[in-house]
């Protein structure tokens, strides 16, 4: 069912019946109301809604199980795959996110309905992006109009045509998405599976990814954000899974040997900067 006029009012009910109610009442409350075999038609958006709740309260992995789920049972919806992608983004399943949304695009280009396929380019390229496949993410962004961005989206750098471009070295000018150290976050832990994929990689990898990153390293001060991206662009580096934050850690490794010299919180990829040692080794200010 797509917002049909019964599913509006469905919903309706829903939101009205639980104005004014704690997180806890709600969510108990719509869980009785999927339970009930007179919702059944509206069931996976009940649990949409829920997921929705969930995800603005902070309970963002709650959520995206729930959403996943969602789009796991109803294939052809493509409501159900794009807020299922939006939601392994923000769990950074990226790989996972990306089998969603292009899921969704092709149900849109399929039935001619593009509401939720135009509206998944973004974030699919954002996800491409974040794993090193910049061919995937420059094709999404020729979709992607200038200044796009999803703010409420909880990733950083934040999810925007302009974020990406940079991650892909393409000059952006500075009144777009203008960084601040303040509003920067620092950059999450990995994820069980990433910490699974990147225990498993040989010296040889590892070394592979520093030379990477060390051939975008010059004398002169350049963003972190800037060269972890570079250095994933490198198809003989490239490790299959491995994420930017491991490759800051890998920079923040590199900084700690002296082999490179840094200025700025590392962990922000956005507001640090990195150059090769200058004559007697001594960080400078810029």
């Amino acid at each position: 069912m797509r917002n049909t006029q019964e599913l509006r009012e469905a919903l309706d009910r829903l939101a009205r019946a639980t104005k004014g109610m704690s997180l806890d009442e709600t969510v108990a409350f719509i869980d009785a109301e999927i339970s009930s075999p007179n919702n059944a038609p509206y069931r996976s958006h009940f649990e949409l809604r829920k997921a929705h709740i969930l995800g603005a309260y902070g309970r963002t992995a709650e959520a995206s199980g729930i959403l996943v789920r969602c789009a796991a049972e109803n294939g052809d919806d493509d409501e159900m795959q794009f807020f299922a992608g939006q939601s392994l983004l923000e769990t950074e399943d990226f790989a996972l996110a990306i089998r969603y949304l292009s899921r969704c695009i092709e149900i849109g280009e399929s039935s001619g309905d593009l509401y939720y396929a135009d509206s998944a380019y973004l974030p699919r390229a954002y996800c491409a992006a974040r794993l090193g496949r910049f061919d995937v993410a420059q094709e999404d962004l020729v979709r992607v109009e200038d200044g796009d961005k999803l703010p409420w989206l909880h990733a950083s750098p934040v999810v925007s045509k302009a974020s990406i471009q940079r991650m892909l070295g393409i000059d952006v000018p500075d009144n777009e998405d203008p960084v601040s150290h303040d509003d920067v976050s620092e950059y999450p832990p990995l994820t069980a599976a990433q910490q699974e994929l990147v225990s498993q990689l040989t010296e040889a990898q590892l070394q592979s990814i520093d030379a990477a990153i060390m051939q975008n390293v010059s004398h002169n001060w350049r963003k972190v954000l800037r060269v972890i991206y570079s250095a994933m662009s490198d198809n003989d580096a490239r490790v299959s899974g491995a994420v930017d934050v491991f490759y800051c850690q890998r920079v923040i490794r590199l900084v700690e040997l002296g082999l490179i010299e840094s200025v700025g919180n590392l962990r922000k990829m956005g507001c640090s900067e990195v150059r090769l040692p200058q004559a007697g080794g001594q960080v400078q200010d810029k």
